[in-house]
């Protein structure tokens, strides 16, 4: 039997086995089946049941319903922020929200995928949307205040995406910049 499809197989059933789709002797037979029988270290197959197709569909599934996930209770943050008159409490909750998408971040994000990119997009427009919100509530009739509010969060954009290498930070940093400035100039 070719490599890779013995070894397609034994990840399946080793996948079969953790999970208990098959009885455990079931899967001890099968292994030792398509191993023709060499025990499972000596082979020179990497046998994973993170490799089973199985799997990788599962995980797929858990990533795509984080991704929602997170992408709702953001935009259902954010639009609490903008809705309720109420200073404080909005103000905690958004701050509560910005600081657990920059701990999954940090703490569990491995590599830079959708999902990271996303939580990164989502605090940052987070702290946007509560500093705008301040300025219009303490500061409603100050456009000064409100400017120097979006100046500072195109400049904390433009320094993480230099920092961290983000493109999209440095692009909107950059870009927010130039429009704030343009519209200062001209309006």
């Amino acid at each position: 039997m070719k490599n890779q499809r013995k070894e397609t197989i034994l990840n399946e059933i080793l996948f079969w086995k953790e999970n208990n789709l098959l009885p455990e002797h079931y899967c001890d037979f099968l292994s030792t089946l398509y191993a023709e029988g060499e025990e499972l270290a000596t082979t020179e197959l990497e046998i994973s049941s993170k490799n089973a197709i199985l799997s990788k569909e599962r995980s797929k599934k858990q990533w795509i319903m984080t991704l929602l996930g997170v992408s709702t209770i953001s935009l259902l943050v954010l639009l609490f922020l903008i809705s309720v008159k109420f200073v404080v409490f909005p103000i905690i909750i958004v701050s509560i929200a910005i600081i657990g998408l920059l701990f999954y971040v940090f703490k569990f994000a491995t590599q830079k995928d959708i999902l990271t990119t996303l939580a990164y997009t989502a605090a940052a427009l987070l702290l946007l949307g509560i500093s705008v919100r301040v300025m219009e509530i303490y500061l409603p009739d100050n456009p000064l205040a409100m400017h120097i509010a979006i100046i500072a969060n195109c400049v904390l954009w433009l320094v993480s995406g230099i920092w961290m290498r983000l493109i999209y930070f440095m692009i909107s940093g950059a870009g927010g910049l130039l429009i704030i400035f343009t519209y200062i100039l001209f309006f």
